[in-house]
């Protein structure tokens, strides 16, 4: 029988500066199948077929099954958005930028870069979209900007799990080194003249969004090969930064499915 839960794990306590809290079921199944990640214990505070998948998919691994009640779960993932399920992991593992870029030898491939993007529900919604519309990766500046939360990859809904995430200090070099690995760098600006839907997209292609309110910095437009916007039709004047990626990654892959990428 799998222990109780007897002592709240806090990532104020210093033996757990390391642990990451993760909840939610898809964010633990995908990151458990992905395989890239230790798991060190699994909390559960249900009993039905995902709790036996899970009991299954951890004891392959050498993980702990630890029983808890639900309010010691909320306590434990400081969220009461945990579908009776947390897993005790190692911290998220960002990929190097090199790594992302490098790795695409293919005719075609699309990635985000994502200037001090700060709110985590953003942020998951936009790793969400980008694996599930096959971009390459995705850069995130360091500093004033969302990291990979426990908050993120439950917005997600595991999509943490299969994509390349890195994190850049400087997005201005960054982009520099995109174009060095020859991809064409867009700035998402809703004021810029140039629209996505009448612009002939590169076959490698760099879509840079700026953070909520604020939009791209201005040295980072200007580092831009250049900016495009969303043509909007009704009378609000700029998407959710979210939103504006998923439309920008969607386009991408029409244009690739049409063979229409140059």
């Amino acid at each position: 029988m799998p222990r109780r839960y007897e002592k709240r794990v806090t990532s104020k306590d210093p033996a757990n500066s390391k642990r990451v809290i993760l909840y939610g079921v898809h964010p633990i199944t995908e990151t458990v199948a992905a395989g890239k990640r230790k798991i060190r214990a699994i909390f559960l505070a249900r009993e039905d077929a995902v709790s036996a998948e899970l009991r299954r998919m951890i004891s392959v691994g050498g993980g702990q099954v630890i029983t808890v009640g639900t309010h010691e779960l909320t306590r434990l993932c400081g969220s009461p958005n945990h579908q009776g399920v947390a897993a005790e992991v190692d911290p998220y593992p960002y990929s190097d930028l090199q790594d992302i870029l490098g790795g695409e030898t293919g005719a075609a491939a699309c990635i985000l870069a994502l200037d001090q993007v700060q709110d985590p529900f953003n942020l998951g919604s936009i790793i969400r979209s980008a694996e599930c519309l096959g971009a390459a990766g995705i850069a995130l500046t360091k500093n004033n900007s969302c990291a990979v939360t426990p908050a993120v990859e439950k917005t997600s809904a595991g999509a943490t799990a299969h994509i390349r995430i890195a994190r850049v200090v400087n997005m201005a070099r960054a982009i520099d080194e995109m174009k060095a690995a020859g991809f064409w760098v867009y700035g998402m600006d809703s004021k810029a003249a140039q629209n996505l839907y009448s612009l002939k997209l590169a076959d490698k292609a760099a879509f840079v969004l700026g953070g909520e309110g604020s939009g791209l910095r201005r040295l980072v437009r200007e580092q831009c090969d250049m900016t495009v916007s969303i043509p909007m039709q009704g009378r609000i004047s700029s998407l959710n930064v979210s939103h504006a990626a998923a439309i920008a990654l969607s386009e991408f892959g029409k244009r690739v499915h049409a063979g229409s990428v140059s």
